[in-house]
Order: structure tokens, then C-alpha cells, then sequence
């Protein structure tokens, strides 16, 4: 119901959501770089610089 009614709402959540996901598992695992470039790196609007950043896209 909440999908027919809102959907760009959603959409933004389920974003949300895989960017904190993937900060959280690569950051126990060792791998870090900053929100913004995670964000980025996610939406797929850079490529990576490093092999940390590499990792977090892989």
C-alpha cells in the first residue's frame, strides 16, 4: 500500500538504506572513505580512486 501511495518516498528510503549499509559493512571490514564519495561511489556517478574505493563498489 505504502508503494502505490508513495513511491518516491520509498525509493529514497531503499537509497538511504544501501548507502548505510555499504558504509557500515566495508567500515568493519577496514574500508573507509568519506560519506560523500560513498554516496557517489554508490549512485555510480564516479569511478574509483583507490583500491579501498574499489572494494566498496565490488
Amino acid at each position: 500500500m505504502y508503494l502505490k501511495q508513495r513511491p518516491g518516498e520509498l525509493e529514497k528510503l531503499v537509497e538511504i538504506a544501501k548507502i548505510q549499509s555499504t558504509e557500515a559493512s566495508n567500515a568493519i571490514e577496514g574500508i573507509v572513505t568519506t560519506g560523500t564519495r560513498i554516496r557517489q561511489l554508490v549512485k555510480e556517478k564516479t569511478a574509483p580512486r583507490n583500491r579501498d574505493e574499489q572494494e566498496i563498489i565490488g
